[in-house]
């Protein structure tokens, strides 16, 4: 009965999940942007911080490049997630669903640190 009564008073306490922020033009088109860049090997290493640009060397990039230019240009681009820094992660990622011509859909991650500069990207099945 105890049980049943803590149970029931943690579950009354439980948050509610928070909402996903609305899509942000600007990071969304920022996103895209950088899809394409790396499809096309066109890095800007200035707009990234020192954890991406670290390890997305021009040997990295023309495989990355090669990878995904084979996939052709999406032809959906949607963001389906939004985490918000926190302790854990200091940086905001933005997931997208990202679709092509061949019925492929993958997830693009797009992270941005503090002051901006891109802290990751990845794309991964979905």
């Amino acid at each position: 009965m105890l049980a049943s009564v803590l149970l029931a008073a943690l579950v009354t306490q439980a948050a509610p999940p928070a909402a996903q922020p609305a899509p942000n033009p600007a990071i969304d088109a920022r996103a895209r942007e950088w899809f394409g860049r790396l499809q096309a090997d066109r890095i800007d290493y200035g707009a990234l911080d020192s954890q991406a640009a670290g390890p997305l060397n021009s040997d990295v990039g023309l495989i990355i490049s090669t990878d995904w230019s084979a996939l052709g240009a999406p032809v959906t681009f949607a963001q389906t997630h939004v985490t918000a820094p926190s302790v854990a992660s200091p940086d905001w990622l933005y997931v997208y669903q990202v679709s092509f011509q061949n019925g492929i859909v993958l997830n693009f991650s797009f992270g941005l640190d503090s002051s901006g500069k891109i802290s990751g990207m990845r794309l991964a099945p979905h």
